[in-house]
């Protein structure tokens, strides 16, 4: 930068123009996390298996989802897909929408955290309705950005009337 007067002019491959650079990556990152949440979940309710899958990072080792139910993860691809499958299996209805999104990126991770609310009814006419929290770590891989982690829980208040 250069002073000029009182007035401090920004130079080209000065410090702020690489800092500049990169809060713009970083919005581009976030607002494509942002599209690939929305993605995830049109695709949840729309009970679409497949495309929830390529929300995920399928090929990474290290993909896994913490859901509600179970204490153990699901790890890998094919454990993951199980568990939709017997999720869509289980509910008549779904609908799931997410709410509070923050996303915060840096390089090729990001991560992001909101509740989730969730109404559903079981093939056996039950009503469920839970507000969940939830954490997604991502990855950007060959230039898109995936889900490597999933956690979801529920607060107390939702599990003991």
């Amino acid at each position: 930068m250069q002073q000029t007067g009182s007035v401090t002019e920004w130079q080209p491959g000065d410090g702020l123009d690489r800092a500049c650079r990169k809060l713009h990556c970083m919005s581009t990152d976030n607002d494509e996390i942002r599209s690939l949440v929305a993605h995830y979940f049109a695709a949840a309710n729309a009970r679409d298996i497949d495309r929830v899958m390529a929300c995920n990072a399928l090929r990474e080792p290290s993909l896994f989802t913490y859901g509600v139910v179970l204490l153990k993860p699901f790890e890998g691809a094919d454990a993951v897909r199980k568990d939709w499958a017997d999720f869509f299996s289980a509910m008549k209805e779904i609908h799931l929408e997410r709410r509070d999104l923050e996303i915060s990126s840096d390089g090729n991770l990001g991560f992001g955290h909101f509740t989730e609310n969730a109404v559903m009814t079981t093939n056996s006419g039950e009503q469920i309705h839970a507000v969940l929290r939830a954490t997604h770590v991502y990855k950007k891989i060959d230039g898109q950005w995936l889900i490597i982690h999933e956690h979801k829980s529920a607060p107390a208040t939702n599990l003991h009337p």
